[in-house]
This record gives C-alpha cells, structure tokens and sequence, in this order.
C-alpha cells in the first residue's frame, strides 16, 4: 500500500494532463478484478453522441455531504438516475427520477423528451462512480438544462462518506462483488459475515488440540469469539454445541464451503492425514509434552533418551517434504499440518533441538509455510479472549 500510494501521488503531480485529478478508490477483502486489460476506446460509457464534449463543459460538482443537507432541508430539486434498469433495481436515492433504459445510448432520446420539464429545475444527475455523468450533465446542458449537477463520485463516494442515508437498497457494481451495501461492504461478502456470525470457540490455550482449532478456524478466515476452557476445544454456532474434533473439522467444510477445505478429498489421502493425525496426538506430543514440563527433572541417560526420540520425529516429518511438497498430506494446507504444527510449535519454543538445529531446516521451512498460510487467511476482524463468566456464553 506504502509503495502504490507513493506512485500515485508521483502519477498525479508529475504526468502531464493528470494534475489535479483524483483517482476513485475502494476497498474488497479479496482483488475483485482478475485481471487489467487496457484498450483504447473512441467513447468511454458509449452513449451514441460524439458531439457531447464533457471536457468543454459538464454538469457542476456537488458534494455528497451537500447532496445530503439538500435531502435534509427538502430542497426543491430534482435528483434523476442516469444509470440502467439492471442497476437501478438494486437501489437508488428516494424519489430519483430514472428512464428504464437498458443501456445508456438510450439516454439521449429519453432525457430529450423530458427537458423541457427540467429547464426551470435545479436538477441533480448520478451514476455509480460519477463518469457517466460527465456525458449525462454535459448533454442535459446542450438540451437547454442549465441549472445541472452532478453528484462528485457517484453513489460510491456518497456512501463512503455520508452512508446510506436518503438511499435505498444497494449499489450495482461491475465485478463479481455483484452489489455493496451503504457500508461499502459486498453483498456475498455481507451474506458470509451473517452467516459467521455467533461462531465461538472455547479452549484451552496451553493445549495442542486447543490450539489447532484455533488455527483451523482464523486459516478459514472465520470471525469468530473465544474464551478460555478447561479440556477438549468446543464450538459453538447459535444452538449448535459440537465437541469433537473430528466433528468441528466437518463442521466446519460443510457450514462454510467458501472457505479453504482442511480435509482431503481422496480416500487415499484422508487415510495419510488421519495417520498424521494419529501420530501427532500420540506417541509425538506424549514426547513432545515430556521434554517441555520435565526434561530438568530427568537423569542424563533419559534425557539423551528422550531427545533421540524427538530427533527422529522430527526426521519422519523429513520425509514427505524432501519429496518437494509443501505440506505433509497435499500441496496445501490440511488437518494433519495443523495438528503436527500444535505440538511442534511449544516443542521449538521450549528450545527442541538444542544441537544441530540446520539439519532439520527442511522442517523449519515447512513450519513458516504452515504460518503463513494460516495468516493468509486470518480473519480481520479482532479475536476476544473470554475467561469463564466473563460474558454470556451456552454452557
């Protein structure tokens, strides 16, 4: 962001012909456009009349907090929508005057035909970001309009300054966003964050289960609420209480199949995962937890014991990822990463190996990948760590 809007200011004060412009700017949780395709174009929102010079003259800017003040003090003007029915069925401002037109070239002959009505009027034209009425102010001036304005930044900017306020309904957008309410939020994206909504986790922050599920849900990209248990994690979702892990995980893909899968899809590779699954909880964090909350009380000879033992753990993860693979089931992220990652993350933090650590940098690779997939999909919104009583929460 640092470097795009450093190359922005430079664009528009040392590019000819740019000085003074302002680029439209909006915000998405994901790149809504999958690629840039830049063409040249005779007519830029083709409406038919290349007679109509918008750089000669157009409509006077209004403001969106001005726009706002004219709706609040009931001024006596006319607010007429310039866009297609398509998108005018998903929302406009009250009372707005439109021409159920299909496309733009239709605009033309439609607004010729109420001109003379608007002569006399103060009249205000918007679109969705403010370009077509550049034409649409520009023509309502030919046809002897002469008190015309168009709204600065159309409907976007109106609502990210001012919000939805005199507007119903949402804005139409040209992207797979399909529409954004007033809070400049897309409607899938909002349908989601409903659906979300209510998810919390209760677990044990100390534990490796505890802290796979807290994983597996911020690498789905999952809002959601926590609070501190005292034995295996559970989920809540509105009535629902689910107490497996096994469970949570299905849960989980089915409830919200937009999202990352952790489960493999082959039989073969569901096998492999469980088997990571079932060493990892076994006779790995058995190990894992012994170095951590005993290794000072141990004899020498168990201590070198319980090291050998560990050192070829961490060999056995060796071997999947030598095979050039990323994780250890499949080229992505899965359960069996997150519950080996549960007992290997503490192991490392408690200073596990304390020799020789490059000859295991394969798997030291392997744990900032799992990191930075699981970041990747963080949720943005702020996690709330709960103790018991806190808040009200299903028991």
């Amino acid at each position: 962001e640092t470097r795009l809007r450093a190359y922005l200011d430079w664009l528009f004060a040392e590019v000819p012909g740019l000085a003074g412009l302002r680029p439209k700017e909006s915000f998405s949780a994901d790149i809504p456009f999958t690629r840039m395709l830049v063409k040249i174009k005779k007519e830029i929102i083709s409406m038919g009349r290349p007679e109509v010079m918008p750089s000669e003259k157009t409509g006077k800017n209004l403001a969106p907090k001005e726009l706002k003040r004219w709706f609040d003090e009931k001024k006596d003007f006319v607010i007429v929508d310039t866009r297609n029915d398509y998108e005018i069925s998903q929302g406009a401002f009250d009372g707005a005057v439109h021409y159920d037109i299909e496309t733009f070239r239709q605009f033309p002959e439609k607004l010729a035909q109420e001109a003379s009505a608007l002569r006399e009027k103060t009249v205000v034209m918007y679109c969705t970001g403010g370009i077509r009425c550049e034409k649409a102010t520009a023509l309502a001036m030919d046809l002897g309009i002469k008190d015309v304005y168009q709204l600065e930044g159309g409907i976007l900017k109106y609502f990210e300054e001012v919000g939805g306020s005199h507007y119903s309904g949402e804005c139409f957008v040209f992207d797979h966003r399909a529409a954004v309410d007033p809070g400049l939020e897309a409607l899938p994206e909002r349908r989601f964050r409903e659906k979300v909504a209510g998810l919390k986790l209760a677990f044990a922050p100390e534990t490796a289960e505890g802290m796979r599920m807290m994983l597996a849900l911020q690498s789905k990209n999952l809002a959601f609420e926590t609070k501190e248990g005292d034995g295996a994690p559970v989920l809540y979702h509105g009535d629902l209480v689910i107490r497996s892990a096994n469970d949570i995980f299905k849960y989980l893909d089915e409830t919200f199949p937009e999202t990352r899968s952790l489960i493999p899809s082959s039989a073969e590779r569901h096998e492999r995962m469980r088997l990571w699954r079932e060493w990892a909880d076994g006779a790995f964090a058995a190990d894992a937890r012994q170095w951590i909350e005993e290794r000072t009380t141990l004899s020498p000879e168990e201590s070198h014991a319980l090291e050998v033992r560990l050192e070829k753990h961490l060999y056995r993860l060796k071997t999947p990822l030598q095979r050039s693979r990323r994780f250890l089931v499949i080229d992505d992220l899965t359960a069996a990463d997150l519950a080996v990652y549960s007992v290997l993350r503490p192991l490392t933090d408690a200073e596990f190996p304390r020799d020789y650590p490059e000859r295991c940098t394969l798997v030291w690779d392997w744990m900032a990948e799992v990191a930075n997939a699981v970041q990747a999909g963080l949720a943005p919104s702020p996690k709330i760590l709960r103790r018991p009583g806190d808040a009200v929460w299903p028991n």
